[in-house]
Parts: structure tokens; sequence; C-alpha cells
């Protein structure tokens, strides 16, 4: 009874913060920009306040479609794949799988079907309810700020008018993938507890990927700058002739 009691209590634990999560981003009163395509009205106002605006351009279906292939079978996919393969490769899990290139085969195998049982629910639901599949970045000031607007977002998506909703696709499709998965995992792994943390695990994935996806351009910009070769002062004097 002990055992079920914990998991229970962690089940209840993390829909409570997936819970507030949501409501946070609800509440959030940030803007937001897309992530390459941002296209601002207004820079700063006096005072340091943000009113940066971005334009919102509805993808097409022939879009979402390509969004969906390129996040699923394009090498970005390939190589998470390979990388949470590579992991449960080192933590031998599950162990009925073994080591060696055909344990390795067998979870890269797993994890790529899971992957795409998981972008191909994503991308249906989106395309019923009108979800965005994209990130857009936000606008807000401090890292702080930043990281729980990139967080909070997990579980928030942009419509198609541009307006936020609940992100039911990304979460019917790490919950579906997860449970779908149990199909070709070893008997002990094929129950429903399972199912539901292997879909909790791609719903965590899918927020540290936002965080990436909100940090990384600042990241790239400060190592180009540090890694730029800097002119010695005579070739400088060359240059202003």
């Amino acid at each position: 009874m002990m055992f079920w009691e914990r998991r229970c209590t962690a089940v209840l634990e993390s829909s409570r913060v997936l819970l507030c999560c949501v409501a946070a981003c609800m509440s959030f009163e940030c803007h937001a920009q897309e992530v390459g395509r941002e296209t601002p009205t207004k820079r700063a106002a006096p005072g340091g306040a943000q009113t940066a605006r971005s334009s919102f351009s509805r993808l097409t279906l022939s879009e979402k479609c390509r969004s969906y292939l390129k996040s699923t079978y394009g090498p970005v996919g390939i190589v998470l794949a390979g990388a949470k393969a590579g992991i449960n490769q080192w933590r031998d899990h599950p162990y009925e799988w073994g080591q060696g290139t055909k344990g390795y085969g067998r979870r890269l195998g797993s994890s790529i079907g899971q992957n795409v049982i998981d972008g191909t629910i994503h991308m249906g639901v989106a395309v019923l309810r009108g979800e965005d599949p994209r990130y857009f970045r936000s606008e807000c000031r401090g890292t702080w700020a930043r990281m729980k607007y990139a967080l909070a977002h997990t579980l928030v998506a942009r419509n198609d008018k541009g307006g936020r909703t609940f992100a039911a696709g990304r979460v019917a499709g790490a919950l579906g993938g997860g449970l779908i998965s149990r199909a070709w995992q070893p008997d002990r792994h094929r129950s429903l507890w399972y199912g539901f943390e292997s879909g909790g695990i791609s719903i965590g994935a899918a927020a540290g990927m936002n965080v990436l996806r909100e940090f990384w351009p600042d990241i790239k910009k400060r190592l180009g700058s540090k890694n730029a070769v800097q002119p010695s002062p005579g070739i400088a004097r060359e240059w202003k002739r």
C-alpha cells in the first residue's frame, strides 16, 4: 500500500505543478515574438519599458505539415532520439534489452517510434483545434521572467488567431506516445503508470527545448562576439583609411 500511496502522491504533485504552470502562463502579461520571424514595429520606450510587438502570421495546413515532418523526421528529431537512446543505454534501461550494438539499436528504435507517435498525435490534435506548433520567444525582461515564460508555455500554445490556448496537441502527443509505446516494452513496463511516466518525461523534455529556444539566440550571439577576431591596431588604422 505504501508503494501505491507514494506513486499517487507523486502524480498529484505533478498535476499540481502542471496546473500552476498553466495558470501562471494564462495570467502572464508579456507579449511574445516568433522565433526567427520577428518583425517588431516598436522598440523600447523611454525608461527601458519593453513595448516591442510582433506581427503574427497564421500557418497554412501545408506549413504545419512541413513543421511536423521536420520536427519528427528531421535531423533534430533523430539526434534527440539518439541522445535519449544513449542515456537509456548508459542507465541500462530497460535492462532486458541488454547492452552492445543490439541493445542500443532496440533503444534507438523505441525512441524513434515513440517520437513518431508523439508527433503524429500532436499534429492531428493541433490541426483539429487550430493550434500553432511554433514557439514564440518572450519579450519580457530578465532571465527569471523569461525562464518562467518558457516553462509555462510548454502547456500553452498560440492558436491560429494569435491568442493563447491550452497546448492539447503537445500533451496528447506526449501521453499518447508514452502509452502506445508500452506495446513493445518488456512486460514489467507495460503498465499505465510507466506510460504516464514516459509521457511526463516527454513533456519535461519539451520544456527543456523551450528554454533552449528562448535563450539560445542570446548565447549564440555572445559566443560569436567572444570568438570574433579583433584586428590589431595597425590593421584597424589601415581599415579606417
